[in-house]
């Protein structure tokens, strides 16, 4: 999924509101995703500890 900087200038006639969203929805998705692969992580770190 690429993000466009200067989004907010290409699309400025668009709802302004609807574009903020798709904004959030890449952001906590990225969260989402760091948060899931921190806890595999942490996941086998501690199935390598018992070996």
């Amino acid at each position: 999924m690429n993000f466009v900087p200067n989004q907010d200038r290409v699309f400025g006639d668009l709802n302004p509101r609807q574009n903020s969203l798709a904004i959030c929805e890449i952001i906590s998705g990225k969260y989402l995703y760091e948060m899931n692969f921190l806890a595999k992580l942490k996941l086998q770190g501690k199935l390598f500890g018992y070996l």
